[in-house]
This record gives C-alpha cells, structure tokens and sequence, in this order.
C-alpha cells in the first residue's frame, strides 16, 4: 500500500511489525525488547514508532505497572482505518514470500558483492557500529544492506514472477510503494545491480509506437547467496566461438543501425523494410532497447510452449505471435485516406517484420542449446534473459524452471561442444556471469 509522507525506514519498520506480531501487538514491551524481536536497531524502531503513531498509522496505549520506577512498557495495534484499508487492498500472488521474509525479518542482509564470500545462512554483525565521533554509523557503511534497500528489494520480489521478473511494476509505483524520491530509486536501483541483487533492468520510456508505456523491466536475482541457497531457477548458457559482426547484433541494434543508415542515404535500409524504417525513424536508443526486450519476450514465448513445432512453418503459431505484436505496438494514424490505405498495407509489413525477427531469434536460441542431450526443452518453462548489447548473441542465456539437478550449465564454455556444470550461479566465475548477462558489470569511476 502507498503511505504519504512516510520514509523507507519508517515504512520498513511498520511492514516488520505487521510481519512479526499481526494487526496488533497486545503484549506490554519495551522498545528495547520490540527492537530485539524485530531484529532492529533500537534507535531506528524507536523513532519510527514514535512517527507511526504521530501519522495516524498505530495505535499506542501505554502500560503502568504499580511501584515500577522503570521505562513504562506499550503496547501497539495498526490503526483501525488502517486495518480496513489493508483488508480492501489488492494483494498480487506473491511467489517468493520466503525471500521476502527473509528481507524483512533477517538475519542480517550483507551488502557483500556477487563475488564475495558469505551466504544467505550466516549472520555478520559488524562491531563498528558507531565511528571516532559516538554517532550512529549507516548500515550500509557497516557492510548491511539498508533497511529502504531492503524494503525496496521486498517490494520487487512481491511483484516479480517465477523467473524474477518484474514488468509490471512503474517507477512511479515503486516510488508510491517505498516511500523512495525518484533520484534516490534510479540510485538505490544500481546499488542493488552492482551488489548483484539485481541481474539488469531495462529503463520505460514513452514511444508513440507503443500501444502504452513501456514501463522498466527488472530481472531479480533469485539466487543471490545473501537470499538463498537455493532456487528452483536453472541457468542454461551457451557461448559460441564463431566470429561474425551480424551473427552477433542484437535485434534492437540491428533495426536502430538500419534505421541510421536509411538517414544517411536517404535510401532503403539493408535488412530492414522501408515501413518499418519509417515506422522507427524518429525513435531514441531507448526505444530499441524496448524492442529487443519485447522480441526476447516473444522469443521465451515460442520457447516455452512451441521447442519442436519452431523447426516448421505453422500457421496457428503465426497467428498468436502476430496477435502479441499488434497488442503492443501502436498502429500509425493515417493523415489522409491515402495515407490510410498505405498505412495499412505498411502495418501489416510491420507486424510481419517483427514476427520474422521474433521467429529468428528463437529459432537461434533453439538451434544453439539444442547440442546438449541433459535437458529436455519440450515441457519447459522458459525466459530469455538480457545479454550485454556489445556482445550481442555470442553469449546467451536462458532460465528454466526446475529442469536437472544440475542447476547452471553452460554450453561451448571452453571450446565447441564443450559442457560445464556448476552446483550454484553463484559458483560460476564472475566475470563470466557479466558476459552471460546474469549480472551486470558496475560502471566504472571517471
């Protein structure tokens, strides 16, 4: 539920209270003694108490005890208006309720790199919790995930699918959601990239080639040690050692490059029909990066439910495919009755153009994992995750939900033909994890 005026820190610690105790906690405590139930600072409960009750959102009653000269003890509930808005509110099927709980009732969430030691089981309390100066030190300075990352880590999970995928879910949203200002999300975004909570996001934009806004996608990392030990998410890689610039390029890159062509020449782009050229010719990078995010989603589609029949022509299969892309994309509006009559015959060029690259691109993913005899695609449930754009399709990757014991393979690791199995992601060298796009290298300092 949104909450006006309420900091990360303050909402964490009501989602905390609500978690551990219910709607109302009728057992007289201190807030030392809550704090240690919570897992929580003291001075951090402390003062949001004090704000949750001041904001209207619990309800305090205080508790004498005859002849006690000690701290009084309370006792809290959530705020009746509050209870009643909370049993109306539209809850999302949450699939990962127990990394959730885990985010808000700990242990203790390291803020460890992906290639740092420690797992999701231990329970590091740094001793430098004060500096030189007796001030409270940040937890994030302490080596802690902070409570607003935590709560915005929760936040993802509740709406991210089987996979860690979360697209249905607007900035303006997490920032309703978390209580964050929208410069510290995009900042706070990154710092959970880099810490390898967060495989890669792919920013929203607004395209007048979009039936709606395109909204950022973001792909969790389910199987982050700091989270799990294990994940019913299996990563199958494959890595090529062809060399060829095109075999490479991306999708998105490849159309964005015809359409930058078609500019300089005032001609017919090489690969790509003079429709779709016009129907991009105004786009900004950003939106290309939306398109190879929809084709990859369409790609995981026929992945999924259609492996064998991707090796023949089917109708019916079209069909579907046609029928997503339209949904998606925005049929240009005619200006004149000519127009309508070109632009018609151009939609429907359109619509085919990208039901060809989609056809493509997973017809690719299909031929390359296709090499291994362990796995057995047709039952599959399958996501194409995104690789880095420099690499294009050299190294690609997809999940699959629960296939073999072993959890990672990657095929054509060393050589073609090549198989290496890793027990955990986590166990796969680093930087080849950057390069299968299951996380994504931290920008460098200027």
């Amino acid at each position: 539920m949104p909450l006006k005026h309420i900091e990360p820190e303050v909402k964490f610690v009501l989602v905390a209270f609500v978690q551990h105790f219910g709607l109302v906690d009728e057992e007289s405590r201190t807030v030392e003694a809550r704090a240690v139930l919570l897992g929580l600072p003291v001075r951090v409960v402390a003062s949001a108490l004090v704000k949750l009750v001041d904001f209207g959102l619990l309800d305090k009653q205080t508790i004498l005890t005859p002849g006690s000269s000690g701290r009084p003890s309370h006792t809290y509930k959530v705020q009746a208006a509050q209870t009643a808005a909370l049993e109306k509110a539209l809850v999302p099927t949450v699939l990962h309720e127990r990394l959730i709980e885990r985010l808000i009732a700990g242990p203790v969430i390291r803020a460890v790199g992906p290639d740092e030691g420690g797992d999701g089981a231990e329970v590091v309390q740094s001793l430098k919790s004060v500096n030189e100066f007796g001030k409270p030190v940040p937890p994030g300075r302490r080596g802690n995930l902070s409570l607003a990352n935590r709560l915005l880590l929760a936040t993802l999970l509740s709406c991210a699918d089987a996979f860690g995928v979360v697209s249905q879910l607007g900035s303006v949203k997490l920032v309703q959601l978390t209580g964050l200002a929208p410069a510290s999300l995009r900042q706070r975004i990154r710092r959970l990239m880099d810490l390898g909570f967060i495989r890669s996001y792919v920013p929203g934009v607004s395209s007048s080639i979009f039936a709606r806004k395109a909204i950022s996608t973001y792909f969790l990392n389910l199987g982050h040690r700091q989270l799990t030990q294990t994940t019913d998410v299996q990563v199958l890689s494959h890595w090529t050692h062809e060399s060829s610039d095109r075999w490479f390029q991306h999708h998105g890159d490849r159309l964005r490059n015809d359409v930058s062509a078609a500019k300089k020449s005032l001609g017919n782009a090489s690969t790509t029909p003079r429709p779709v050229v016009r129907f991009l010719w105004r786009q900004r990078p950003r939106v290309f990066a939306v398109l190879q995010l929809l084709l990859s989603r369409y790609a995981s589609y026929l992945l999924s439910h259609h492996w064998s029949a991707l090796g023949a022509h089917v109708s019916h299969i079209d069909d579907e495919l046609r029928k997503m892309i339209s949904r998606d994309l925005r049929k240009p509006a005619p200006s004149s009755p000519l127009d309508a009559e070109l632009g018609e015959s151009g939609w429907e060029v359109i619509i085919e153009h990208f039901r060809e690259l989609t056809v493509e691109l997973a017809k690719e993913y299909r031929s390359r994992f296709q090499e291994t005899s362990e796995v057995f695609f047709d039952w599959l449930e399958l996501c194409v995750i995104p690789v880095p754009a420099e690499r294009g399709y050299e190294a690609i990757t997809l999940l699959a939900l629960e296939a073999t014991e072993q959890r990672c393979l990657i095929l054509g690791y060393e050589a073609v033909g090549s198989v290496a199995a890793f027990k955990r992601e986590a166990d796969i060298p680093l930087e080849q994890r950057y390069s299968l796009g299951l996380l994504t290298a931290p920008r460098l300092k200027p």
